[in-house]
């Protein structure tokens, strides 16, 4: 074997080693956004799970539900309470939608956290906070904000506890249930 054959399959090994170098940073690659996407997912079924358990706590239903409603006898600390909460909460559906722009978060799920950031924009209490912390969002956000604030404006949100006990009623009327 002549030193010319020795060179060209030096290069042909090395031309098969660059390729499987490339299958595999693809593989990896793929599996890494893979896996942040499941991160995000993750991180987000959290924060959800968390605004619900919050907004149904005991020591805060009745903060929640005064606020939303922007009820005029709602004490100052309360409504500090409220603001602060529901800035956070809309800090999380800004999150989301950003999320979604990067690719880490799929466009069902996008969907999901803008009919739910629609329904809580419904709310008095979020249309104010919204108004008075409006600056501090992205850009991006507040179109979309300002344009469910403007859709939603007049309305009141659902009393969605009135709305399930209503449900919850039906449902044992049509089991033939009573009551205890």
């Amino acid at each position: 074997m002549t030193l010319e054959h020795i060179s060209e399959l030096s290069q042909a090994i090395a031309a098969v080693a660059v390729l499987i170098s490339l299958i595999y940073l693809a593989l990896q690659t793929r599996l890494s956004a893979k896996s942040q996407r499941a991160m995000v997912h993750g991180a987000r079924a959290e924060w959800v799970e968390s605004v619900v358990h919050r907004i149904g706590h005991p020591d805060f239903a009745d903060v929640w539900r005064a606020g939303a409603a922007a009820d005029p006898d709602i004490s100052p600390a309360h409504a500090h309470q409220f603001l602060f909460f529901t800035m956070g909460h809309l800090i999380g559906f800004q999150n989301n939608l950003l999320d979604w722009r990067e690719g880490l978060i799929d466009s069902e799920r996008w969907a999901q956290s803008r009919r739910a950031m629609r329904g809580y924009l419904s709310f008095p209490g979020y249309r104010a906070t919204y108004a008075l912390q409006r600056e501090a969002f992205h850009p991006d956000f507040r179109v979309m904000a300002d344009a469910d604030v403007a859709d939603t404006k007049g309305q009141a949100g659902a009393d969605l506890g009135s709305a399930w006990l209503t449900l919850a009623a039906q449902e044992r009327a049509a089991i033939g249930a009573t009551a205890t």
